[in-house]
């Protein structure tokens, strides 16, 4: 084995430790090279293991999940909607929408921290915004990977509030507001910090800035499913 092979196996795992124990390290060697593909990479092939795992269960099992989603509206509504989610449950196109919902979430989300930055006077380039919240994203691609062992082991789908016909008020607030986002979050704030060099108390009002927002408007869509 050669030694760049040696150091590279070595950075990745320092990396990794330093994500989990000192992720302030990995944003400061980030401001000096913003590259974020490796980790958009990452995020899309996560997702699409989740989806993989969601489509691939039992049909009977995703049968009783639809006509659950269905219960409770008239009869020639629920035809069609049932129709309509079988046909978007075929494999290739939950594929196609999942890595349509990771770029378009990643680039939008982007720039509209972007601008509140901006609007903050905190100067960052769109790039090392993207950069940012790829990183910050991570515990996402967790929380993905998290779902599909539970669905895989249980033979049991995750119904997503913002994709169901009915739901309740729990079950909105936990898909917008769990372990794995409020990481997130941290992620971000330490990252704008980090990488602006603004006041950590500016970080933290733009960070909480940024969750209300971002969470309001989940929430917002979510509770007009609740049942």
């Amino acid at each position: 084995m050669s030694e760049d092979t040696i150091n590279e196996k070595l950075l990745l795992r320092d990396n990794i430790k330093f994500f989990f124990l000192n992720p302030k390290i990995i944003f400061k060697k980030l401001s000096k090279s913003f590259s974020y593909g490796i980790i958009l990479l990452i995020l899309i092939l996560t997702k699409i293991i989740n989806t993989i795992v969601s489509v691939s269960l039992p049909k009977n099992v995703i049968k009783k999940t639809i006509e659950s989603q269905t219960r409770g509206i008239y009869p020639q509504s629920a035809e069609i909607v049932k129709k309509f989610i079988y046909i978007i449950n075929q494999p290739s196109i939950q594929i196609f929408l999942s890595v349509a919902a990771v770029v378009v979430t990643i680039f939008s989300v982007s720039f509209i921290i972007f601008l509140i930055l901006k609007a903050s006077k905190c100067s960052l380039k769109y790039n090392k915004v993207v950069s940012i919240y790829c990183l910050a994203s991570l515990p996402i691609a967790i929380h993905n990977i998290v779902q599909a062992v539970y669905m895989f082991i249980s033979q049991k789908p995750i119904i997503h509030p913002n994709s169901a016909i009915h739901t309740t008020v729990a079950a909105v607030i936990y898909d917008s507001i769990n372990i794995f986002s409020i990481w997130q979050y941290i992620l971000l704030g330490i990252g704008i910090c980090s990488v602006s060099k603004i006041s950590k108390r500016k970080a933290i009002i733009i960070t909480l800035i940024c969750f209300i927002f971002f969470e309001g408007i989940a929430i917002g869509i979510g509770l007009t499913k609740v049942s």
